[in-house]
């Protein structure tokens, strides 16, 4: 019931502050800045989009292969755009990424569970590069946000959640280790245990392979750009004026807050964001800026739906997997 009625109030918050967006905008002028869009551009802009989703699986299968994990290529992009869709269409259901782990299960005999973390270490990997691309594309932009002193505060304003979303991480990790000293938790620690020993273990490996994780940072860096090229292409097809350098700093660092479990998806977060840094560039107009906010949702929606055709096709799943899964029950 709980879970319920937090995915209702999460959905409620993403659609109230598009409404809110919208709402603060001439409706007449965004329309005119929307319809300059070239359709030609934006199908290009999805096609980067599903390029930059199946370089995503083939990073995943990397990152499985360090743990010695087998899973041809084909699966593992399958299941992320299994992933993509639930994460960027089905507002109300479970996360991609828990599907993920949970299928992926299903494509090894042995090591499920470091399978499953292999989700975990691959979601890493998108953080840490969309945070070295904000920062490299915000220092590049310095004199422009410096200039500025309302810029500032709002680009301060949201380097202020991140460090905030870190510290909140780092006490709640410290918070675990104080009361696993009481009774209660010893006994739960005495039964994950070996679960646990098991994850360090994984982890050992990912941590010991400190090069093959740089390659595989190096290489989100290249799926990213992959698809801010397309918001890029689309955008600039509107007669929007931007740099491409504020596309490679803005979105990653909206992405990153839009990763917080605010809302289902970033749904609002996004929009708001990305509007708010594109409304800082004096060649950028309110409705332009949320144009580009809307032509990114857009993409995401379109660029996700070859999900829902595996998914429902059963192509995400080894065949004798699939007999097995019809007597389980899927977490969604």
């Amino acid at each position: 019931m709980k879970k319920t009625i937090s995915n209702i109030a999460r959905i409620i918050i993403g659609v109230g502050a598009v409404v809110l967006l919208l709402s603060t905008q001439d409706i007449s002028e965004l329309a005119a800045s929307f319809s300059k869009i070239k359709p030609l551009m934006f199908f290009a802009a999805v096609a980067l989009f599903l390029i930059a989703q199946s370089m995503v699986g083939i990073r995943w299968k990397y990152l499985l292969s360090l743990i010695n994990i087998k899973v041809s290529s084909l699966a593992a992009v399958k299941l992320t755009y299994v992933g993509f869709f639930y994460n960027n269409v089905m507002l109300s259901f479970v996360g991609g990424d828990v599907l993920r782990a949970w299928y992926i299960t299903h494509h090894t005999s042995h090591k499920k569970m470091e399978a499953a973390f292999s989700v975990i270490v691959d979601r890493f990997c998108g953080l840490a590069s969309s945070l070295l691309l904000a920062g490299i594309g915000l220092l590049y932009s310095y004199k422009l946000l410096s200039s500025a002193d309302d810029s500032s505060k709002e680009i301060r304003g949201l380097e202020t959640i991140l460090l905030a979303g870190a510290s909140a991480l780092v006490l709640a990790v410290a918070v675990f280790f104080l009361i696993r000293k009481t009774a209660f938790m010893q006994k739960l620690w005495a039964k994950i245990r070996h679960k646990v020993l098991r994850l360090l273990e994984a982890v050992k490996v990912y941590a010991g392979s400190p090069f093959k994780m740089f390659l595989a940072i190096v290489f989100t860096l290249l799926i990213q750009l992959c698809s801010i090229s397309g918001f890029y292409l689309v955008c600039s097809s509107a007669g929007i004026e931007a740099d491409f350098r504020y596309y490679a700093a803005f979105f990653p660092l909206c992405w990153m807050i839009g990763s917080l479990p605010i809302s289902p998806g970033g749904l609002g977060v996004l929009e708001v964001g990305i509007s708010a840094a594109f409304s800082l560039l004096p060649e950028v107009s309110p409705e332009q800026a949320v144009t580009i906010a809307l032509c990114q949702r857009l993409v995401l929606l379109v660029g996700s739906l070859p999900g829902l055709a595996i998914h429902l096709s059963g192509l995400h799943m080894p065949a004798e997997a699939a007999e097995e899964l019809k007597n389980e029950d899927i977490p969604i």
